[in-house]
């Protein structure tokens, strides 16, 4: 699976959506990104957090990105 953020990963996800074996997903936000791979990642499965570009527009710098990811995915894990 792939979720891709605005505007890089919206870019990345329109040049391999199609691909066989490839289910790609567009999310509004970092927010929307973790709750749609809750989603789709089978339960006691992996899912990563691999940004392909930098997300100033969004956050200072990757700490504070690496916060709000850890607090989302600690939030959506109590909905489990």
């Amino acid at each position: 699976n792939l979720i891709g953020t605005p505007a890089t990963g919206h870019k990345i996800c329109d040049k391999i959506e199609g691909a066989p074996q490839k289910n790609v997903y567009k999310a509004a936000n970092l927010d929307e990104a973790v709750k749609k791979a809750y989603e789709v990642t089978e339960k006691g499965k992996i899912c990563l957090l691999s940004p392909a570009a930098s997300s100033y527009n969004c956050y200072k710098n990757f700490e504070e990105k690496g916060k709000h990811y850890k607090m989302l995915v600690r939030e959506y894990g109590k909905e489990d």
